[in-house]
């Protein structure tokens, strides 16, 4: 599901339809679009009249009486644009190792560039993820103070967030929770909490997913924790919310003896970017962190120092480059935080049934309470 063009100019909205429409229709027969649309500042409209973000809630029938609801980020430019007359600028600096000398990369600058911003502009003008990135930087605008350091879809997805509160739609993560032995023998205590964020091939609407990843496998070996842990799901085609994941940890709060002092967040790749978007907008909640194979904005430490962090990533990463967790750590080193960096050699996009299955892992959890 897509627009036929998420950048556009004009007074009219972009066509939105299915890619593969005509498979669809010859699978599942005619369906139906009810297209809603709103603008910037979440006012529901007809037509895009000033430049900046719109967003499109299109709600599908189909024959059989089935439903699927898709959220669509539109970006609307000041005045019209062709990216093949108007390329983006880029500057490319190449690696020292590459032993190319300074004379020849100044005289084929143009070359260089004129490379990867056509790779760019074939990558990016139909998308809606880079629709997304132009709406994020054109709310930075409106607000530096508050995004300063967050990532491009951790804007969207706050805006949306918003939206669909607004819509009043259920903004509720399904979630499992394991509370630890002794629990209910001892009704006077307080038990540190684990917060597990698990990756996008998990998401849906189906727990049965999740009941064996992170934590709660381990536990479900066979080995026991000190932690009332909770496992979320995150639905198809969305990312973490942290402001959804905090109403999840207040819930929580209020329905088990949760030591406030003691939180901790962890979560591998899509639940790694999770881990440090949720500890970033809330850093005066967690006690500890955990991402596994995770990346952000480096700029994000200064919301981040007074956490005590210990990132994991594998060495041979080619779906989230290792150099993500090598960047934050070398920050997080400048600010003076208290981190620690496990690569694992000759490892991929993975390595996480080693982590979770780590004692040393829960011990140095509990090493750390807020003040």
């Amino acid at each position: 599901m897509v627009p036929k063009s998420p950048i556009f100019s004009g007074d009219t909205f972009p066509k939105i339809d299915y890619l593969n429409k005509d498979l669809l229709l010859a699978a599942l027969g005619k369906y139906t679009l009810n297209i809603r649309y709103f603008d910037s500042a979440w006012n529901e409209v007809t037509k895009p009249v000033s430049p900046g973000r719109y967003g499109a809630v299109v709600k599908i029938q189909f024959p059989n009486g089935t439903e699927d609801t898709r959220y669509l980020t539109l970006f609307k430019t000041a005045a019209p644009y062709d990216p093949a007359k108007e390329p983006y600028h880029f500057t490319v600096q190449y690696p020292a190792a590459f032993g190319l000398s300074k004379e020849v990369l100044q005289r084929e600058q143009w070359t260089s560039e004129y490379f990867a911003q056509g790779l760019v502009d074939r990558a990016s003008h139909d998308s809606s993820g880079y629709a997304g990135t132009l709406a994020a930087l054109h709310d930075l605008e409106a607000d530096p103070a508050r995004w300063h350091g967050f990532i491009p879809w951790r804007i969207n997805d706050a805006w949306w967030t918003t939206l669909r509160q607004k819509l009043g739609e259920s903004q509720d993560y399904p979630h499992l929770v394991v509370l630890p032995d002794g629990y209910d023998r001892t009704p006077a205590k307080r038990w540190p909490l684990i917060l597990f964020l698990h990756g996008s091939g998990e998401r849906g609407n189906d727990l049965t997913m999740i009941k064996n990843e992170g934590p709660q496998g381990y536990i479900n070996q066979g080995h026991p924790l000190p932690f009332i842990v909770v496992s979320p799901q995150c639905p198809e085609w969305e990312s973490w919310s942290p402001e959804r994941l905090m109403r999840l940890i207040d819930q929580i709060e209020a329905a088990y003896r949760v030591d406030p002092k003691r939180i901790y967040v962890t979560g591998l790749s899509l639940g790694g970017i999770g881990t440090y978007d949720l500890a970033a907008t809330y850093p005066q909640k967690f006690a500890a962190l955990a991402p596994l194979s995770g990346m952000e904005n480096p700029e994000i430490v200064e919301r981040l120092k007074s956490i005590p962090i210990w990132i994991f990533h594998g060495a041979d990463d080619a779906i989230v480059p290792t150099r993500f967790s090598i960047d934050m750590a070398n920050r997080l080193k400048e600010a003076g935080a208290d981190f620690k960096l496990t690569i694992y050699p000759g490892v991929g996009h993975g390595g996480w049934d080693k982590t979770y299955a780590n004692p040393a892992l829960y011990a140095w959890f509990l090493d750390h309470a807020r003040p």
